[in-house]
């Protein structure tokens, strides 16, 4: 399992092909100090919650914290489930957060992806190209490509934080922006890809650039906040669902 990772190691830290989960999902993670190999998680799932060894890189074998869950739910369906503990090694350098604004120059080739965060957003925009290609020509959303476009969302999130090492430093009473940056970033990169091939197919662009505008629009307002330190960036990512693919299992865990 991968500890540290720069952007040209994101394919490699996890197998995108099955369910998986970050370790800063969980409310508690043990990693051995040296190693940084993870040990041990208290299970993400809320009417769970019980201490969980990690083997394998997957959530072993453990009982929820309370007699009702065993009763209820029996053996907890996270159990197999793979668990990325990644320690990043950002490459950004602290300066101003870029806006969707910036975002949309360096997407539409106006501007060069001269620093991490850009370099990281034009990854993402190929692999939201493949991403849809491959639903257009299915019907169907690849469960491996959008895991793997959570991973990027989350990455770019961590340069992010490295970006904004020396500020702005937020209002000690500012509020939560709301929004996690990642996330809006590669929503903006799939609506460029998204205007790409409609603009391509020779359908009508009107409602996909009114999207544009608004995720454009909004991302700008909450850029000019935190520049201004009127908000800070939330941290907080979305409570996790139980993975599809997974139904837990009995036996102890191998991470094969």
């Amino acid at each position: 399992m991968h500890t540290a990772a720069t952007i040209s190691d994101l394919p490699k830290i996890i197998d995108t092909s099955e369910p998986w989960i970050t370790s800063d999902l969980c409310q508690f993670a043990i990693a051995d100090a040296e190693t940084k190999v993870l040990l041990q998680v208290v299970c993400p799932a809320w009417n769970c919650q019980g201490t969980a060894p990690v083997v394998g890189n997957r959530i072993g074998n453990h009982h929820g914290n309370s007699a009702e869950f065993q009763v209820v739910f029996g053996p907890c369906q996270w159990i197999g489930t793979q668990i990325v503990h990644m320690t990043p090694v950002t490459q950004s350098q602290p300066g101003p957060l870029p806006n969707a604004s910036d975002f949309l120059a360096v997407l539409n080739g106006h501007r060069q992806p001269d620093t991490p965060i850009f370099a990281l957003a034009v990854a993402m925009r190929e692999h939201w190209t493949l991403t849809i290609d491959a639903y257009t020509r299915t019907g169907v959303w690849d469960p491996a490509q959008l895991r793997q476009v959570r991973l990027f969302s989350d990455y770019l999130a961590a340069e992010v934080r490295a970006v904004l090492a020396d500020g702005p430093t937020p209002e000690p009473d500012a509020p939560t922006s709301g929004i996690r940056y990642g996330d809006e970033i590669s929503d903006l990169t799939r609506l460029v890809v998204l205007l790409a091939l409609t603009e391509k197919s020779g359908e009508t662009l009107d409602k996909i650039q009114t999207m544009i505008t608004d995720q454009t629009e909004f991302l700008n307002r909450a850029v000019d906040d935190i520049r201004r330190g009127e908000k800070r960036l939330t941290t907080t990512q979305p409570y996790p669902k139980r993975p599809e693919g997974g139904g837990g299992i009995a036996e102890s865990t191998s991470g094969k």
